[in-house]
């Protein structure tokens, strides 16, 4: 195989353009050079087009031009003459004739024809400048930015390009020999320099009804790729479409956030997110032994358990428009890219789908560092969602008090996608890099794994809130237009005046005092978010318009219902009928007693769980661990059986004390350990010493196999709670 040439790709050409040099070319007409090639028109990377010329110009620093001989071969047109056509309503730019040294007046530069010649003229230079100018998310920004080591591979496609060492035979040849990556490059270039990849750019068409990876997806990737000569940056930046939200209406969204009153601190998250995306503050530098060790690595073993539904996540995801797949052949010559292993959690679970994990905080060694490293919860928005479910029955106990004798719905809806909704900006994608499937996979919606991706959907979840209820106050065309995309409402038949009787009252007090304002008003709900939930309730006169200004208020901020890009709003998890009882957030609501309990499946659960403790004579240290961890979550609400399980923490407590003991008769091997990591953690990681060492001994008491005795407190203590 021979490498392509065109003088648009001479690095020589292209820096005379901007050269600062007083002695420039005469005009073409002065130099009567010998023709040179037509503008490039072909669609695809590395497709044979007509002969070049025999000559071609070199242009020293000074402007000074020479002619070099090369003969015909082919070259790697560009895919860009199509995609940029000039409007019709636009007359092509010329310059003045009548002088051949005449230069363009102010206005003739400044024309709409001229930009647009300009623009071309970029492409021609470099097809990465004109995605970077048209493409108004994600402007490059020291304040979100990673760069790595740069090794000879990731000059190779330029190099190529360029018709680098092609006037010697058989140079790459030679070159592919001695160097792997080379060789690899090269057969990439065979597979993928044929493919067309203009349908890229933009959305996908069709893309709900693919049960499968779209290997032509795939392809179109991979050659898009190495014709923006690795980097991801600005290839998600030309592909656009769903990778940038581009589907969304910014301008109109951040004045509707206006509107609704949202502060000012979650308005300017909102608006950083949508324009320059996530995180808030990177800026970051990774070694080239960090990516190996991290590419050998690979994934972790629950990626192997059961690889089909790993699969079945990983198109589900790029359908959809969160991902991009590519040959992972590619991977080493992305720029600026850093590989994270993966993981699978939930996939025995009965009521639960398997999610998979982006595990951005896993160290290969002690030494590397990973995503959440370079990183940090502490400069990204606040989280506020642990307030979320008690916010949620204060408002049922205050429509209770203001409707003693009426039936309460309970509704809840869930957002599809919840954290892929916020686009990583383009400079951060390659950082967020994953191999699955035999596929490579840049991540351009943010990962489940991520510590910045629960705060940069807080904003978002916040502002849902704050414009659900303004359109509850002040739209009354809000049921029409959101129920439209929703199933029929259906409300279970109210209760009879004998059944109502039986409700539970509530007492107004200080802080509760209905839902109704001073001027007798009624309030709307007030749409607490626990992440992805969003959880409200209401009379039958009110919940239409609850449940439309919930769904409209999640439109007006993620995106209405459109062809192109999935629905914001799960309809699978949708549950159109209502009534006074309701499974939320893992657990079971009930308005008529104002009460919430465990759900069946859950008790079920627990009592087997409580019951193999009853029978069993010893436990060892994570059994402890999990049972606590489990009453925990059901006695929250149950203040009557929290002290129940105060001998289990206490038990837990004296055996940690013991344990305590017997890592300080370990202390010289942890102090060796203490001196190895010493030696091979470089000295910006000297801070993180301590907290490996902690690790390590948190993890040798959690896989110790010393088991320990159930007392009788212990037993009777578990009794009672079964």
């Amino acid at each position: 195989m021979r490498p392509p040439h065109d003088p648009i790709f001479y690095f020589s050409n292209a820096q005379s353009t901007f050269a600062p040099s007083l002695e420039m070319p005469p005009p073409q007409s002065l130099q009567h050079p010998p023709v040179l090639p037509k503008p490039v028109d072909a669609q695809c990377l590395g497709e044979e087009t007509e002969e070049a010329p025999e000559l071609i110009p070199i242009y020293d620093i000074n402007g000074r031009v020479s002619y070099r001989d090369i003969p015909s071969k082919p070259r790697i047109p560009l895919p860009f003459e199509s995609n940029y056509p000039l409007p019709p309503s636009v007359p092509v730019y010329t310059p003045a004739k009548s002088d051949p040294l005449s230069v363009p007046t102010l206005k003739e530069s400044l024309s709409t024809a001229a930009m647009h010649a300009f623009a071309k003229s970029l492409d021609e230079i470099d097809p990465r400048i004109r995605a970077k100018l048209d493409q108004p998310f994600g402007k490059d920004s020291v304040d979100r930015c990673f760069r790595t080591e740069p090794r000879l591979r990731h000059v190779l496609l330029p190099l190529w390009k360029s018709g680098f060492m092609y006037q010697a035979a058989d140079e790459w040849q030679n070159l592919a020999i001695a160097y792997p990556e080379a060789a690899t490059l090269l057969q990439l270039i065979d597979e993928y320099g044929d493919i067309q990849f203009g349908s890229l750019q933009g959305f996908p068409s069709n893309w709900n009804a693919e049960v499968e990876v779209n290997e032509t997806r795939v392809k179109m990737t991979t050659a898009a790729l190495m014709h923006f000569n690795g980097s991801a940056a600005d290839c998600v930046r030309w592909i656009g479409g769903p990778h940038v939200g581009a589907h969304r209406d910014n301008d109109t969204i951040f004045r509707r956030l206006r509107l609704a009153g949202v502060p000012l601190s979650t308005y300017n998250a909102i608006k950083r997110i949508y324009t320059s995306g996530i995180p808030n503050a990177l800026n970051a530098t990774s070694t080239e032994a960090n990516f190996q060790a991290f590419l050998a690595y690979g994934n972790h073993r629950t990626v192997e358990e059961d690889p089909q539904k790993t699969l079945q996540a990983l198109i589900k995801d790029n359908k959809r428009g969160y991902t991009l797949l590519f040959d992972q052949r590619l991977v080493p010559f992305l720029l600026q890219c850093h590989v994270t292993p993966q993981g699978v959690v939930d996939l025995d679970a009965i009521n639960k789908n398997p999610r998979p994990i982006f595990d951005s905080s896993f160290r290969p060694y002690p030494w590397c560092q990973a995503i959440n490293d370079w990183t940090s919860k502490d400069t990204e928005p606040p989280l506020t969602f642990a307030e979320a479910e008690l916010n949620f029955m204060i408002w049922v106990y205050n429509l209770r008090i203001s409707y003693p004798n009426q039936e309460i719905y309970l509704a809840d809806d869930d957002v599809s996608g919840a954290f892929r909704h916020g686009k990583y900006t383009p400079n951060a994608v390659a950082l967020h890099t994953s191999i699955q499937c035999g596929y490579a996979v840049l991540n351009t919606g943010t990962t489940f794994g991520d510590n910045t991706s629960p705060s940069n959907f807080d904003p978002q979840a916040l502002a849902r809130r704050y414009l659900s209820q303004y359109l509850w106050l002040n739209d009354p065309s809000v049921v029409d237009r959101a129920l439209r995309a929703l199933p029929p409402i259906q409300l279970e038949d109210p209760p009879t005046d004998a059944v109502a009787q039986t409700f539970r009252p509530a007492h107004s007090d200080s802080l509760n005092l209905g839902v109704f304002d001073h001027n007798g008003d009624r309030r709307p709900p007030p749409y607490p978010m626990h992440v992805d939930d969003n959880l409200y309730a209401d009379i039958a006169e009110y919940l239409e318009r609850s449940v439309a200004a919930s769904a409209a208020g999640l439109f007006d901020l993620l995106g209405w219902p459109d062809p192109r890009v999935p629905l914001p709003l799960s309809l699978d998890k949708f549950e159109a009928y209502y009534n006074h009882k309701r499974r939320m957030v893992g657990r079971a609501f009930d308005s008529r007693r104002l009460s919430v309990g465990m759900l069946p499946y859950k008790r079920t659960a627990l009592s087997e769980l409580l019951l193999s403790w009853l029978q069993r004579s010893s436990f060892s240290l994570p059994d402890i661990a999990n049972l606590i961890g489990i009453l925990e979550f059901h006695t929250r609400y149950a203040r009557w059986a929290r002290c129940w399980y105060f001998a289990v923490q206490n038990t837990a407590r004296r055996i940690l004390h013991q344990r305590f003991y017997a890592l300080k008769r370990l202390q010289n091997r942890f102090r060796a350990r203490e001196v190895e990591l010493r030696a091979v953690l470089p000295g910006p990681m000297l801070d993180r010493l301590s907290s490996i060492v902690a690790r390590e001994k948190a993890l040798f008491l959690w896989n110790s196999r010393v088991t320990f005795t159930v007392t009788q407190d212990l037993q009777d203590d578990v009794m009672v709670l079964y």
